[in-house]
């Protein structure tokens, strides 16, 4: 296991390939629109397209509605 400065290090570098948050205007999403219901957002913080942690209440410019609806996750019954 690499020591911990080598660790930290490693989670504060760009990843590969991913935007920065302040290049997408990462911010407060809204209820219609937010990093939980893109298509982007990789459960439980992450997404495909925008380095870092993501709060899936967060919004960016790249947001992208999942085909799956709200109507597709309600209970039947």
């Amino acid at each position: 296991m690499p020591a911990r400065s080598e660790y930290m290090k490693a989670r504060a570098a760009p990843q590969e390939g991913k935007r920065s948050k302040e290049s997408v205007n990462y911010s407060k999403g809204s209820m219609a629109e937010h990093c939980g219901i893109c298509k982007h957002f990789q459960t439980p913080n992450a997404c495909e397209l925008v380095e870092g942690h993501i709060v899936p209440s967060f919004w960016c410019r790249l947001f992208a509605k999942s085909k799956i609806t709200s109507g597709a996750l309600r209970r039947r019954g």
